[in-house]
């Protein structure tokens, strides 16, 4: 058996309708759904947030973003009406590795505030 250290659990935390969170956006993306917005979040290591919204050409924006709106001044966190800001919790375990089969260890929280 080996491990590996990093293993990455995020857990998606109540929306906050029509607020988005300003001056932390790390990837922005054009997706289908908020279901791809999740999944970029979850593929980008610095993600602790994401905007997502409806642009005015039809096509919906994924943001993502390195802070949570408790880790910025108060004037970062705006109104944006259809957007909707996701903040996410994020644990870190142990990847255990056994033929084939890997096992992911939940070993603590980071809290984001």
């Amino acid at each position: 058996m080996s491990f590996l250290d990093g293993c990455r659990i995020i857990q998606f935390q109540e929306e906050i309708h029509n607020m988005i969170l300003t001056n932390h956006v790390v990837q922005s993306h054009r997706v289908a759904n908020q279901e791809i917005c999740k999944i970029h979040c979850y593929l980008e290591t610095k993600c602790v947030s994401y905007n997502y919204g409806r642009l005015d050409d039809g096509s919906f924006l994924c943001e993502i973003n390195d802070k949570h709106h408790l880790q910025v001044p108060s004037n970062e966190f705006m109104a944006r009406d259809g957007f909707i800001f996701s903040p996410i919790l994020v644990s870190r375990g142990t990847i255990y590795r056994t033929h084939c089969k890997i096992f992911c260890i939940k070993s603590m929280i980071l809290k984001a505030h």
